[in-house]
This record gives C-alpha cells, sequence and structure tokens, in this order.
C-alpha cells in the first residue's frame, strides 16, 4: 500500500528558521563576534646611543588595525598597549623602520599589517660658552640699585642636535632681583638659559652646569643736586698782568650721586687751566671735574672767559683801579 507524500508545514518551517537564529545568537552573542578594530599606539624607542645621536623627527603615535571581540578590544585597551621601535642599528639621517614590536602580544598576533614609521636622526655635538649676567624685576629695597651681577661660572658647556647647538651663543644666568636679600653677601643660585645671537632662546639642549652662582653689586640709589662751577688755574700769568675777571658757562651743573656724597659739596672746580702763557681775553673749554663719590654730572665740560690786563703802577694815577694780587699756582679763579 502506497502512502500519500504529505505537503510542507509553511507554519512550522518558518518557526523552526526563527528558533535557528534565535539560538545562533544566544549561542554566539554580539560581544563575541569579531571585527576590524582600529588601535591608536603610543610608539616608545629603545636602543639609542643619546651621546650620539638624537631624534630629531620622531612620530609619537602608530595605527594598527586587528580583528577583535568588543571583548578582546576592552581587554586590550586595559592593558595599555604600545608600540615599540629598537633604533639600536639607526644611522644619522633619515631612516624607514619596518620592525615595529606591538604589546600586549596578543594584540600583536592579531594586527594584520603594520606599516614603516619614518624617523630621522642627528649626531649630538658638545660646545662652550661664556656666561652673561641680566637683571629682571626690582629690588625689595628701593634705596638700592643693581650695579653690577657678577657670575663665579664664566664658561659652562652647551650639549645636544648639532644644528642647535650651532645656534647657542651664550648662556643667560637672570638673577630675578626680588629674591636678592638687600642686607647679605651670599651669593644667589641662579638658572641658566641658552641663547642665540639675536637674543632668542634656544630649546632642546642640555647646559652643564645647569646653575650657577651670581653675585649681585649693590649701591645706594643715586640722588642729583645742582651745585656751582669754579674755574681753577695754574701758573703765573706773565711779568706785568694779572687776571682782570673770568666767567663760567654754564656756571651750574647737576651732580648725581649718593646722597651722603652729595650732602659733602656745594661747588666742583674745572680742571687746572695753565695762564703763565695767557694775555687778553680768552675762551677755553674746560673740563669739570667730579668729587670723589659723584657718579655723573650733567655738563662734562664748560667754557671759561678769562680777562688777563697789564696791571696798573700804584700812584701813576689816582684814578686808576687798583692793582689786582697776582694769582699764586693751584689758586681757583676768584678775581684777584
Amino acid at each position: 500500500m502506497i502512502e500519500k507524500t504529505r505537503g510542507v508545514n509553511v507554519p512550522i518551517a518558518l518557526a523552526s528558521l526563527v528558533l535557528s537564529f534565535l539560538l545562533w545568537f544566544v549561542v554566539f552573542p554580539a560581544h563575541l563576534s569579531r571585527r576590524t578594530q582600529k588601535f591608536v599606539l603610543e610608539l616608545r624607542y629603545i636602543g639609542l646611543n643619546q651621546h650620539e645621536l638624537h631624534l630629531s623627527k620622531i612620530p609619537r603615535q602608530i595605527s594598527v588595525n586587528a580583528k577583535v571581540s568588543n571583548d578582546e578590544y576592552n581587554a586590550i585597551i586595559a592593558k595599555g598597549p604600545y608600540a615599540e621601535i629598537d633604533l639600536s642599528n639607526a644611522k644619522p639621517g633619515s631612516n624607514s623602520i619596518s620592525t615595529v614590536s606591538i604589546y600586549p602580544s596578543e594584540l600583536q598576533q592579531k594586527v594584520s599589517e603594520i606599516s614603516k614609521v619614518d624617523v630621522s636622526l642627528e649626531r649630538m655635538r658638545k660646545n662652550e660658552v661664556l656666561v652673561t649676567t641680566a637683571t629682571i624685576g626690582k629690588l625689595s629695597d628701593p634705596s638700592l640699585i643693581v650695579d653690577d651681577v657678577v657670575s663665579e661660572t664664566k664658561r659652562v658647556w652647551v650639549e645636544g642636535p648639532e644644528s642647535l647647538v650651532g645656534r647657542v651663543s651664550f648662556a643667560v644666568a637672570n638673577l630675578k632681583l626680588d629674591m636678592v636679600d638687600p642686607h647679605s653677601n651670599d651669593p644667589v643660585e641662579v638658572i641658566l638659559e641658552p641663547f642665540d645671537a639675536s637674543n632668542h632662546l634656544v630649546g632642546d639642549v642640555e647646559l652643564h652646569p645647569s646653575k650657577v652662582l651670581v653675585m649681585p653689586k649693590l649701591l645706594q640709589s643715586p640722588q642729583s643736586k645742582q651745585v656751582f662751577v669754579d674755574a681753577q688755574f695754574v701758573g703765573k700769568v706773565p711779568e706785568g698782568y694779572v687776571v682782570q675777571a673770568y666767567n663760567v658757562e654754564p656756571d651750574r651743573v647737576t651732580a648725581i650721586g649718593p646722597s651722603r656724597f652729595l650732602k659733602r659739596i656745594n661747588k666742583v672746580v674745572t680742571e687746572p687751566i695753565d695762564v703763565s702763557q695767557l694775555t687778553g681775553t680768552q675762551t677755553l673749554t674746560a673740563k669739570v671735574q667730579a668729587p670723589v663719590g659723584i657718579s655723573g654730572l650733567d655738563n662734562k665740560e664748560v667754557k671759561v672767559t678769562i680777562t688777563i690786563t697789564p696791571a696798573v703802577v700804584k700812584g701813576l694815577n689816582p684814578d686808576d683801579p687798583k692793582p689786582k694780587t697776582r694769582l699764586k699756582e693751584g689758586d681757583t679763579g676768584h678775581p684777584l
């Protein structure tokens, strides 16, 4: 007896298909499915002889792709993945490096392709430069000024890539004046900075030593005072002549210096003027001498006009003026 073939039960078939998909998602959840994901890795460099070579051009990161699940991705990120390049065999100039080690190792195994990394190396150089000093800011005591700042160290070594070391012309010790104790004679430790000939700071080089001791020389802040100018004469006027009169222009100058010295003076004098060969009216240029402790004068030269006339013999003419006393050597020029 032949049995009749039964037709396909469509509802049951559809239910079976849906159940199969549900079972697949249960057995293979989404967090276990693998897909290509991108990792951005920090680049680390090893094996470089830093006393001879400098990395002048270096990538800081590298991107790689790996086929991992979400769980694997999160586990790798938690370990802090990075890439490492060995520069033991690198040479000065441009280097294209294909050997890149990736950590952790499970990421290395899953990376599909790693691009070459281009780095540039430069030879290291060492050179000696002079130390100069400079000041920043103001002293805490306004009655004082900085006369000079002297560094105990006169020369230092600058070390770094040869292109940068060649730019360094000098090292500057910048002294912050608010750090200076005006009542102490102790030196101050100051950090050095490298500068080029155009006074621009040069980076990526090292100075040895990096700090120096400097000694600031402090003075009383200068004050000013107007004082008279007197002419100083030397020598003897020719026989039969006397100094009739003299005039100084300008007759006052401004003296500059500490107040303790200014209190001691009311006038300044010119350099000695020799009158031994002078007759008639003469106008001479004479330098003004600054007394001890006076740091400056606003006018360093004056014009001295001196009139030397024949002496009058007493008794020849009662109406004639009395003769002048002859000028003695070293006298100042008061009419005598």
